[in-house]
């Protein structure tokens, strides 16, 4: 489950910096701010899965080792 919000946080994130690149290439602001919207609360999902992912995979490394 965790690796699907993850590629789909991502995904979305990669998506919605494409208009907010061109944006910025021709110099003007954005056409609609709920990109800008979009990008940074998925930017921050995606982040958030990834540290939920590492903590739970440091978790099962521990174990493994009988450090835990």
């Amino acid at each position: 489950m965790l690796a699907f919000a993850q590629i789909l946080t991502f995904a979305i994130t990669a998506i919605t910096s494409v208009p907010l690149l061109v944006s910025y290439l021709r110099d003007v602001d954005p056409m609609n701010p709920i990109f800008i919207h979009l990008h940074v609360w998925f930017g921050l999902a995606f982040i958030i899965v990834a540290l939920v992912k590492m903590s739970e995979r440091r978790k099962l490394i521990l174990n493994q080792l009988g450090l835990k």
